[in-house]
């Protein structure tokens, strides 16, 4: 019986059944070989099944499976091989598409208002990982309250947002290192109101509008701002 295996070999692959598989295994306790094989198992559609008398540390060995009801044996090498291939989901930082329903993976058309405080609500909940942040976070991005979230999920949202802030640090070079070397220290609030600051011509009756327009218009202005003054700098 002839079987194709079908599973995601680069990012801009992952789904988001995929990125709930992976949030669902990354709370068990497993190997990374364990790991893999599993993530293999589950995204490909397959079951595995014991199978006696054969050692699958052999070249000859096999693996028994079953799919949609029928048995087969695949290789253990051609198992392992595929296994492998899906080593760049916990092994690297990519951008899969994202696991919240109707958002871009890149947030397009996104408010930068939205953006502003999901970031700011994602970055407490990786420090201190209360669960309460994460609801924020979700309410502050969708503007959809929810009153629970399964750790798979969290998993799952984590993984494409720190996709997602490697691809803006990126695309927004200037703006993000900025933030990153004169903000740290800063409140949420107080970061914004520099932000604005800089954005509204000491108007800030402009402020509205700033919070409405699109994530990537506001990235790329204050992205222009700081690459002009770090070239008056030189």
């Amino acid at each position: 019986m002839m079987i194709n295996l079908i599973y995601p070999t680069s990012w801009d692959q992952v789904t988001k059944d995929h990125l709930l598989i992976l949030g669902e295994l990354m709370e068990k306790t497993m190997t990374r070989e364990e790991l893999l094989f599993s993530l293999l198992c589950k995204i490909a559609g397959i079951k595995p099944l014991i199978a006696q008398g054969e050692n699958e540390n052999t070249p000859e060995a096999k693996f028994h499976f079953s799919k949609d009801g029928k048995k087969f044996k695949m290789d253990a090498w051609m198992i392992r091989q595929a296994s492998e291939e899906l080593l760049f989901m916990i092994e690297s930082i990519g951008l899969p598409m994202c696991p919240i329903d109707n958002i871009s993976n890149k947030l397009y058309d996104l408010k930068f208002e939205a953006f502003y405080f999901a970031d700011a609500y994602m970055t407490m909940y990786q420090s201190n990982k209360k669960k309460d942040y994460i609801l924020s976070f979700y309410n502050s991005l969708t503007g959809r309250k929810i009153r629970s979230i399964t750790p798979a999920e969290i998993n799952a949202i984590t993984i494409w947002w720190c996709g997602l802030k490697t691809f803006l640090k990126e695309t927004y070079p200037d703006v993000l290192k900025e933030s990153d070397d004169d903000y740290s220290d800063k409140s949420p609030a107080d970061m914004l109101y520099e932000v604005l600051s800089i954005l509204n011509n000491n108007e800030p009756q402009k402020n509205k509008e700033i919070l409405a327009s699109d994530v990537h218009a506001v990235m790329h202005s204050l992205n222009n701002i700081f690459k002009a003054s770090k070239n008056a700098k030189h």
